[in-house]
């Protein structure tokens, strides 16, 4: 009995120390394998190569533009303006804007703010300019540092291909587009390989033929970075992304700044309820025909080649990751 017991002991203890020993191995293992998971993480991915050429016609992008004929909401008593651009969330922050102004006199004709039309002139004839300089010439006693130092100008940006493709699908698709036969849509009937090759065709020559396109491209499909006298008054924008993907970050975001901009909390509280709960009536986002065209778009590399450099100065200037193409 003595034997078997002195036998036991030796046997047990080495079995500890051999699992001890593995169990110290694994878990560096693991550790290891963790911390080359995290390091892999942190390596960012190589990009496809993207390059813009003025000498090669077919690689050619578009270029920094400064349109005229701004569209500016103006809400005196905060200090704030936003400069809309079509397609994001424009209709919705225009009617923000004109119940700000005099939200007396908006709730007496609206009950909701996607009642309100965007032509609204008892609005559009008080609180409505085309550019910066009109602002501070008539809410601001022509003070420009002034407005550059406490007044704030909300522009709201998206992705370039989610925002051309609710303008397209909205106004110029065969299966739901309002104006596919006209000239604001390039008389294209429907078709989106005539309708981007026009469109690029456009963005990437003079400028007299971008003056000359119909105002209804230019709000619509022109890059945004085109609008806004962006690069002229770019640090004065408060910039907000929106995406139709989160708009709980986009809607606390705006929150955020009319709240900064001391907007009365009543007012603030009926916005906040409104954009949470009422849809704009020009929404294209989640319908059916639009998912099955955003996904046909996708596979179309031709199609998608075009839009990067139609939109290219939007995609580098506010980092928006390029498209890719997706694989069938």
């Amino acid at each position: 009995m003595i034997i078997i017991i002195s036998l036991f002991f030796p046997l047990f203890f080495l079995q500890l120390v051999l699992c001890q020993d593995f169990t110290n191995k694994t878990i560096k293992n693991e550790l290891e394998d963790l911390r080359k998971d995290i390091l892999s993480l942190r390596t960012p991915k190589k990009e496809s190569v993207f390059k813009c050429s003025r000498k090669n016609p077919k690689k050619r992008c578009a270029s920094v533009v400064r349109l005229n004929n701004q569209e500016i909401y103006i809400s005196p008593k905060h200090k704030l303006t936003t400069c809309v651009i079509q397609k994001n969330f424009s209709s919705m922050m225009i009617a923000i804007m004109c119940y700000l102004f005099n939200d007396k006199k908006f709730l007496e004709k609206h009950d909701h703010l996607a009642d309100n039309e965007w032509s609204n002139m008892e609005c559009r004839t008080s609180n409505f300019v085309r550019s910066n300089n009109e602002v501070i010439k008539k809410f601001n006693d022509n003070n420009s540092k002034s407005y550059l130092k406490k007044w704030q100008s909300i522009l709201i940006v998206r992705e370039p291909i989610d925002r051309f493709i609710s303008g397209y699908m909205h106004h110029c698709s065969l299966e739901l587009g309002s104006y596919k036969y006209t000239k604001k849509c390039f008389y294209c009937n429907g078709s989106l390989n005539c309708f981007v090759k026009n469109l690029y065709r456009v963005t990437i020559s003079n400028l007299k033929n971008v003056n000359n396109v119909d105002i209804f491209i230019k709000q619509h499909f022109f890059p945004q970075t085109w609008r806004c006298e962006y690069f002229e008054y770019k640090k004065f924008y408060k910039v907000i992304k929106y995406d139709a993907s989160n708009l709980t970050t986009f809607y606390d975001s705006l929150i955020k700044i009319l709240n900064k901009r001391k907007v009365s909390s009543e007012k603030i509280d009926y916005i906040n309820k409104e954009i949470h709960t009422v849809k704009s009536y020009h929404a294209t986002s989640g319908k059916k025909a639009t998912i099955e065209f955003t996904e046909k778009l996708y596979k179309n590399a031709n199609i998608l080649e075009l839009l990067r450099r139609i939109y290219y100065p939007d995609f580098k200037e506010f980092k928006f990751p390029f498209p890719e193409v997706e694989k069938i």
